[in-house]
């Protein structure tokens, strides 16, 4: 057996993750982990018949999300939640969304995407986040390395 080639040296930086919805950039993003791209779907489904023969079945649901957990203080809060009060009003607070990896070659995408919801908010002694999720209807995803 040969050996395994080395996964070349990356390098990351959180700073460098770039969300945007309806052109405008999201700012204040909490430490830790805080970003989360996911598909609502699964590509394909197995079917198995009575003699275990196998089909597999395409899903063309293309939705996800991208979830985004912003500090306490950040100035996005508000422009996320006159997107959310806007979309409930009439309809129009929809538009592009993306989610960017500047440290390697991540992208999530989508020109129809929304506010699912206004985020959840805890207080106390100490600064707690708000999550997001950004609804995309149907998203084109690349999940990339490091550079």
């Amino acid at each position: 057996m040969g050996a395994t080639a080395p996964i070349p040296l990356g390098t990351f930086d959180p700073a460098k993750y770039i969300i945007t919805f309806r052109g405008v950039t999201l700012i204040g993003i909490n430490k830790g982990s805080s970003i989360k791209v996911s598909r609502d779907s699964v590509a394909y489904t197995t079917d198995t018949g009575a003699n275990g023969d196998k089909v597999r079945v395409k899903n063309n649901d293309e939705g996800g999300a991208i979830e985004i957990e912003l500090m306490q203080s950040s100035p996005s809060n508000v422009y996320l939640s006159q997107m959310a009060q806007l979309d409930a009003l009439d309809g129009t607070g929809k538009g592009a969304a993306q989610m960017k990896d500047l440290n390697g070659d991540s992208l999530a995408s989508g020109a129809d995407a929304w506010i699912e919801k206004i985020a959840d908010s805890e207080y106390g002694t100490e600064a707690t986040g708000r999550t997001w999720k950004i609804v995309i209807a149907r998203m084109v995803y690349t999940v990339g390395g490091a550079a």
